[in-house]
């Protein structure tokens, strides 16, 4: 008990005087980015409350995000844009893969890999008793041992597994397929990103957000979100375990409107950017 007072100590001098701020790097549109992002926020705001946050956040593209849990994810947790974090940097998961092939000369993952990975984790799996790789010749991922979550299973190798023609879904439910040619769309975006960037942090004070992406093509990614998690929300038409009571009690409606403020910001950004 001694060492842990110490250790308390030691930790709350550290915060006091050498801590400087954090970065944050995290996806608002996953379980655990939306999740442990906002515990972790939280807690940066009692014990170092005058300290600056940075996010680096990674927004699926529009591609992608077609399933329940993005919007969903996105939307709950997407007050910490604005009122937990100090500074936000924004990149879809396209636009990071083009960077890194541009700048650094990084590749994205070819067919070969992600098989190899997927295979990886479905043999692990069904080390772990998770996996029946006997029905239908596939891997289902068996939530029984769970009583907390429904009785159902979910493939989780149909876009792993199969004939050459599934090759371009795969890349696109993994965030690998990109929509434009490089060559003749791409550049001009990465050339443009110096101007949207500074112009938005120098003109907006109430969101101080900077992006790697156009803001035409982040208006698309958080419009998207949003008009999924409009038709979802009403119904409730998912299941999540983060959120809770925040569910019934006004919170969705907030970080929406907050959500929405963004959207107009970006918005006008782009259109002044167009005029000029």
């Amino acid at each position: 008990m001694q060492y842990l007072v110490e250790l308390n100590t030691i930790a709350g001098n550290y915060f006091k005087n050498e801590f400087d701020g954090t970065i944050l790097y995290f996806s608002p549109c996953g379980g655990t980015g939306s999740g442990v992002s906002g515990v972790i926020l939280d807690m940066l705001g009692i014990i170092a409350p005058k300290q600056k946050s940075i996010g680096f956040q990674l927004f699926p593209s529009e591609n992608f995000s077609n399933m329940v849990v993005e919007p969903y994810n996105f939307v709950f947790s997407g007050c910490q844009m604005v009122t937990k974090l100090d500074f936000n940097i924004f990149v879809t998961n396209e636009n990071a893969l083009q960077i890194l092939k541009s700048y650094r000369g990084i590749e994205a993952p070819k067919h070969e890999e992600d098989n190899k990975s997927q295979s990886f984790q479905t043999t692990d799996y069904a080390q772990k008793q998770l996996i029946n790789s006997n029905e239908y010749s596939l891997g289902y991922y068996n939530v029984k041992a769970d009583p907390s979550i429904p009785n159902f299973s979910f493939d989780i190798t149909t876009f792993t597994r199969g004939s050459a023609n599934k090759y371009g879904i795969i890349r696109e439910y993994l965030g690998l397929y990109q929509n434009v040619k490089q060559s003749k769309y791409f550049g001009p975006k990465l050339a443009d990103q110096r101007i949207f960037s500074h112009y938005f942090s120098d003109h907006s004070e109430k969101f101080n957000m900077s992006t790697l992406c156009t803001s035409s093509n982040i208006i698309t990614v958080l419009r998207k979100n949003c008009d999924k998690f409009d038709k979802l929300y009403p119904k409730r038409a998912y299941y999540h375990y983060y959120v809770g009571e925040g569910m019934e009690t006004g919170e969705a409606a907030e970080n929406r409107e907050i959500i929405e403020m963004v959207i107009k910001d970006y918005e006008d950004l782009s259109y002044t950017q167009r005029d000029q």
